[in-house]
């Protein structure tokens, strides 16, 4: 599918992908210097770009690199990095937004104010911290140009931001959250509608739409989900890019556990589980001494190469794409035109 796409951007077709998308490809398929490798150029181009971004982010994000690093190649993350060309450069740009929606408050909102003062209050926050929400939104929407999905980021991340460890009626906001996510299993023809609406092509391909519980998802989140409790007051609290990824990783459990309905869930779930590389470093700094830290450690170790491993036996077979194996630099054969094929020319 993703070489016809190109060969029809290339000689001005019609395609269904994003703009911006399809405007870089078109200038990079057009270019004479390249023609016969084009097809290569394209995911050179796209590679070098998504890998630069990618590590970069896990870098600056990251409490522990190596691990974060090793978690990101073992843990399914990067298995399509090489095929999804379009949704995987817009997931670290939405990560690289991430960085503008953290950012320490300049000015802190206070709620028991006068209504004067707080609208006055309201006035000086926006004016202090909304360049920093507007860059955030701007990012988001020039990643959306690659995927549309990036937008679904900009409700749960920002939702993800919210401060709820800190208010009043706390256990009151986690049992509406519960609530929320029964009755996505309760209304879920509904909601499966609308996914549908939106990526109305899944319809033409049955298996798309197709629910499976992905019980390695559900098992990852959980499991980081308790980890990050037990340390939750030393690293979480108080600290508002942990708690984000915290809250995101809840998502992911809720998403994965409540909405594995939803037609391929991945494109949701990976702007949250990738969460989960930087959760699971803050954990095991926290947890305890130097000995504890490095079972920790060699825990951590064990079970990516065990899920790795799980993986690939999974994958055999199934997948045309693995870590490490592309089709990239294997001999294509050359796609027509239906038009082109009508008339003969070759």
């Amino acid at each position: 599918m993703i070489n016809q796409i190109f060969h029809e951007l290339r000689h001005d077709g019609y395609v269904i992908t994003e703009p911006l998308f399809n405007r870089v490809v078109e200038w990079i398929m057009k270019q004479p210097l390249w023609y016969d490798h084009a097809y290569e150029v394209v995911f050179g181009v796209f590679g070098v770009v998504t890998v630069a971004l990618t590590v970069k982010i896990l870098y600056d994000y990251s409490d522990h690199f190596g691990i974060t690093f090793f978690l990101y190649m073992t843990l399914g993350l990067y298995f399509q990095s090489f095929s999804t060309v379009r949704y995987y450069l817009a997931l670290p740009i939405c990560l690289y937004a991430v960085r503008f929606l953290c950012v320490e408050p300049k000015i802190q909102l206070v709620s028991c104010v006068p209504s004067k003062a707080k609208k006055r209050k309201w006035k000086e926050w926006l004016s202090a911290n909304g360049q920093s929400y507007a860059l955030f939104l701007l990012i988001i929407l020039f990643a959306s140009g690659f995927h549309k999905s990036a937008l679904i980021v900009i409700p749960m991340y920002l939702a993800a931001r919210l401060p709820w460890d800190e208010w009043k009626h706390k256990k009151l906001v986690i049992a509406i959250f519960l609530l929320l996510c029964v009755q996505f299993l309760v209304f879920q023809n509904f909601y499966k509608e609308i996914m549908l609406r939106i990526y109305w092509s899944y319809e033409e391909e049955e298996g798309l739409t197709q629910a499976t519980i992905s019980y390695a998802n559900i098992a990852r989140a959980l499991i980081t989900f308790v980890w990050s409790l037990l340390v939750y007051p030393k690293v979480i609290r108080g600290n508002k890019r942990n708690r984000f990824w915290f809250t995101c990783n809840v998502f992911a459990l809720a998403l994965y556990t409540f909405g594995y309905y939803v037609p391929i869930v991945s494109r949701i779930g990976y702007f949250l589980n990738m969460s989960q590389l930087f959760l699971i470093p803050t954990c095991i700094r926290a947890t305890g001494s130097v000995v504890r830290k490095r079972w920790a450690t060699a825990a951590v170790v064990v079970a990516g190469v065990m899920f790795f491993m799980a993986f690939l036996k999974v994958a055999s077979g199934s997948l045309a794409i693995l870590p490490y194996q592309t089709w990239v630099f294997t001999e294509l054969e050359p796609v027509r035109m239906p038009v082109y094929t009508q008339l003969g020319i070759e």
